[in-house]
């Protein structure tokens, strides 16, 4: 069943006295606890809309992984050139083989960059990181691998108050766009303190 989709509003009432290093510790509090990978999702894709402005951050529905004859990643970061970064957001063990379907799938859209991005419980133990970056620059597909939760406290190390409010919007409005779980946005709303705002 597919959750019905919701309108984000602006969050213009958050404080904009909220410091990088609280923000830090209240939304890794909701990296920790998953929601089925989708706060990986939401806390990237929301690095992803301050790092990259020139560019169109989409952010595809929760658990409807290819619906969309445009998507390639989790998370698809396109430029105005109609370059096309996919972004695959693994926040669970996963193996060579999903790395391999996923590569498969980039070149299949004819695209050929994709960026695994690992939240905490995304465990790459199994894989032979350099040798699947080897293998698909043969074929054709720029293959990275990320950290979320060290690109997230990189990134929002060096924000300011104006920076940390744009940050939280991009963050609210990726949750509700993705139709993330009623858990995950009640959660974020508790530990921004925005309970019946």
């Amino acid at each position: 069943m597919q959750r019905l989709p919701h309108t984000a509003t602006a969050l213009s009432h958050i404080s904009m006295n909220e410091t990088a290093y609280s923000l830090h510790k209240k939304l890794n509090v909701l990296l920790e606890r998953s929601y089925e990978g989708q706060a990986a999702v939401a806390i990237l894709g929301g690095i992803l809309k301050m790092m990259y402005k020139e560019a169109s951050i989409v952010v595809h529905p929760a658990n409807e992984s290819g619906a969309s004859s445009l998507e390639v990643g989790d998370i698809d970061i396109i430029f105005s050139n109609d370059r096309c970064y996919a972004v695959e957001v693994k926040d669970k063990a996963f193996s060579e083989t999903d790395v391999d379907h996923a590569a498969k799938k980039v070149l299949g859209k004819g695209r050929s960059r994709l960026i695994f991005a690992c939240g905490y419980h995304g465990d790459i133990s199994c894989i032979d990181i350099p040798g699947m970056i080897d293998k698909w620059r043969h074929n054709g597909v720029e293959l990275s691998f990320v950290s979320i939760p060290l690109l997230f406290h990189q990134n929002l190390s060096l924000f300011g108050a104006e920076e940390c409010h744009q940050y939280l919007n991009h963050v609210w409005s990726i949750l509700i766009t993705m139709r993330a779980k009623d858990e995950a946005v009640q959660d974020f709303m508790a530990l921004l303190s925005l309970e019946g705002q």
